[in-house]
């Protein structure tokens, strides 16, 4: 099927498919949040979305990009897409950014894993329209417990209120590392190391106006590091 002269697939879901509609409408709007010298990252970003496999958009990007590592996603229906843009357009502009800057590969996965790999660790960006950010950091907490063996996990997250600096997150002392889904020896690791790095460390390299194309990827890149 042609629509607006691109071919859609009858088969791909329709979460898929309004992804790349919502990509078209607001690629515009998206690259004006941040500096123009940004621009090359944030245009080849959406263009990798508007042209990627189905299971690179659904469910990796639309709607984990807002409920990041929550097993139930019912609260993003597609076809009320437009009403989350504040909190997708930010987004959809970082996880471009960060994607064409470290040249980080794409990564299928369940809830618990993120949307790209960098190096040895998974990389999950999030946006959140329904939590605060002590919210997102207790779910993280609880997702560190119950899959220990996963590979290290940086979030570059925000909530819809408050902020915190970047940081790892660490179970409480209270935690009870009984209740676990992966099954196995748990003597080591107890729990999943996963970093905290803060969306807005993001978006000021894209929005600095005195830095280059090529500071920007350095930097970027840089904020995927734990040291």
């Amino acid at each position: 099927m042609l629509e607006n002269g691109h071919l859609q697939l009858l088969t791909e879901s329709i979460a898929s498919q309004e992804l790349r509609r919502y990509v078209r409408r607001r690629e515009k709007p998206i690259q004006d949040n941040y500096h123009e010298s940004a621009r090359p990252l944030i245009e080849d970003g959406l263009n990798s979305i508007k042209s990627s496999e189905e299971a690179h958009l659904d469910p990796r990007l639309w709607s984990r990009l807002l409920s990041g590592c929550e097993k139930a996603t019912y609260n993003f229906s597609p076809d009320g897409i437009n009403s989350y843009s504040q909190y997708l357009d930010r987004a959809l502009g970082v996880f471009a950014a960060v994607e064409q800057a470290s040249g980080a590969a794409p990564l299928v996965g369940e809830s618990r894993r993120g949307q790209l790999q960098f190096a040895d660790q998974d990389v999950l960006i999030w946006n959140s329209p329904l939590h605060d950010w002590k919210k997102l950091w207790q779910l993280l907490s609880e997702l560190a417990v119950e899959y220990p063996a996963e590979p290290q996990l940086i979030v570059i997250g925000e909530g819809r209120t408050g902020q915190s600096s970047a940081g790892w997150i660490e179970p409480g002392r209270t935690t009870d590392f009984t209740n676990r889904s992966e099954k196995g020896n748990y003597t080591k690791p107890r729990f999943r190391r996963i970093f905290w790095r803060p969306f807005g460390e993001i978006e000021n390299s894209l929005i600095d106006a005195n830095t280059t194309l090529d500071e920007k990827r350095t930097a970027i890149t840089n904020q995927l590091s734990t040291n």
